[in-house]
């Protein structure tokens, strides 16, 4: 360990890199806060220096004004220095007071986080501690004396930000978005699965439906729910001895629940006697539609879960010794599909 670690009291180089960022966080606040000078932006020159602040919320007023002066809806405002003296603001022109020190301020505030960042870059790549020592934390750092002229080409882009990615490259179509730490901006792909709040994963998804999850927080993957498959009918008149009351044949895969649970079958006349019906799966019974004496709505004797594929045919069949008085049958079978 050298003797420069050693009067540092630095045990690691982790320790020494945090020493020096933390030294460096200091030194950029001081660089923010300082204010710029704005004596070449003044027609004449002053009796004493004229210094604009940089701190706080002063660059973010200074921008609301400068749009609002854009935009007409102010026509004029003005802009105190730090030792009291107000200039006059007003919409910009080619080398308008305004715009130059709008321009100035957000330049120098960019050239000092990008300056920040190179050194921060080098307090990362040093290998030793005496590599991190050396680094000048003094270099680089821009002057607060603002030059007129300055351009819009001038201003600082996305990647001179100390807080933003160094790089385009390899980041096509990618989005930006804050990073976990909540440090920084990153380029990330806009995928669904890229979001916070959605499945990490297609895996095991495949045909599966997004929905909301119970909780309202995020969104999940879910089996495509079964959609029923209504089977209605109308047979008006009366029945004759083991009539064909309806006949059904299948184009898709179908499936009733036992008992025939939330279908209707119903009777225009009530029958005078108990009248049994018979349900028949490709010419086979499969259970009994029954009206009671007296009765309008029929239920279900001895019909078993029954599944449906296509070609299947499904009939309901008269009884064979026919009722006196019931007529007009129809109803809805109620199935899945």
């Amino acid at each position: 360990m050298s003797l420069d670690a050693t009067f540092y009291g630095f045990a690691t180089l982790a320790d020494a890199k945090a020493a020096w960022h933390q030294q460096l966080a200091r030194i950029l606040s001081s660089m923010l806060d300082r204010g710029v000078i704005i004596d070449a932006l003044l027609a004449s020159p002053p009796a004493t220096q004229q210094i604009v602040a940089t701190d706080g919320a002063a660059p973010a007023i200074l921008w609301a004004l400068w749009r609002a002066l854009e935009g007409g809806s102010i026509a004029s405002s003005y802009w105190q220095t730090t030792t009291g003296e107000s200039y006059l603001l007003e919409p910009a022109a080619t080398d308008d007071f305004c715009q130059q020190l709008t321009l100035g301020i957000t330049k120098y505030i960019g050239l000092c986080k990008a300056n920040a960042r190179t050194i921060g870059d080098a307090i990362d790549a040093a290998g030793t501690i005496n590599a991190v020592l050396v680094i000048d934390m003094g270099a680089g750092w821009p002057s607060n004396a603002l030059a007129s002229g300055i351009a819009w080409d001038e201003y600082p882009s996305f990647l001179d930000l100390s807080d933003t990615p160094n790089s385009y490259s390899g980041a096509a179509t990618q989005i930006v978005r804050v990073n976990a730490a909540e440090t920084a901006l990153e380029f990330v792909d806009h995928t669904f699965l890229a979001l916070t709040d959605t499945p990490s994963s297609f895996s095991g998804a495949g045909s599966k439906l997004v929905k909301v999850n119970s909780g309202a927080t995020a969104l999940e993957f879910v089996a495509v729910p079964a959609l029923p498959y209504l089977l209605s009918f109308d047979a008006p008149g009366v029945p004759t001895a083991s009539m064909v009351v309806f006949h059904h044949v299948f184009t898709q895969a179908v499936s009733f629940v036992a008992s025939l649970t939330d279908s209707y079958v119903k009777a225009g006349t009530a029958a005078t006697a108990q009248t049994d019906f018979d349900l028949k799966k490709n010419g086979s019974s499969i259970g009994t539609v029954r009206f009671a004496a007296a009765g309008t709505t029929a239920s279900y004797v001895s019909i078993s879960a029954s599944s449906w594929v296509a070609g299947d045919i499904l009939t309901l069949i008269a009884p064979a010794t026919p009722d006196a008085t019931i007529a007009d049958i129809w109803g809805t079978l109620v199935g899945v599909r």
